[in-house]
């Protein structure tokens, strides 16, 4: 089953254990997601400044969620450093794009997150 939370504000959550189905945020303001097991999927619709913390077993990149949002914004995800150095518990922070740009081309239309124009 999935995790559903409709109209929290500043709310943590901790995910110990994987999930089957994934977590469903609607309306949501200031979350804070620590996920240390498999989580699928990750929705977001209407949720505003929300951080997700994406701790996967040994690093295992399938145990990354997808991420699915909707009028979603100034949302961000933690993961383990891909590159580690000397401090192997650094975590690196990116934005979830909220501006698409969608381009009809060979017969169909793609979308695709816009690219930044600079820091």
């Amino acid at each position: 089953p999935k995790k559903k939370t409709d109209k929290c504000v500043n709310t943590g959550i901790v995910i110990e254990n994987n999930l089957i189905g994934g977590i469903e945020l609607t309306n949501c303001r200031k979350m804070r997601i620590q996920m240390k097991g498999n989580v699928p999927q990750i929705v977001c619709d209407g949720t505003f400044e929300s951080t997700f913390y994406c701790m996967p077993i040994e690093g295992d990149e399938r145990n990354f969620p997808t991420i699915v949002s909707s009028n979603a914004t100034d949302n961000k995800i933690y993961t383990p450093n891909p590159s580690p150095g000397e401090d192997d518990d650094d975590m690196f922070l990116e934005m979830i794009p909220f501006q698409f740009v969608s381009t009809f081309k060979d017969g169909k239309w793609s979308t695709a997150p816009a690219e930044s124009l600079g820091d």
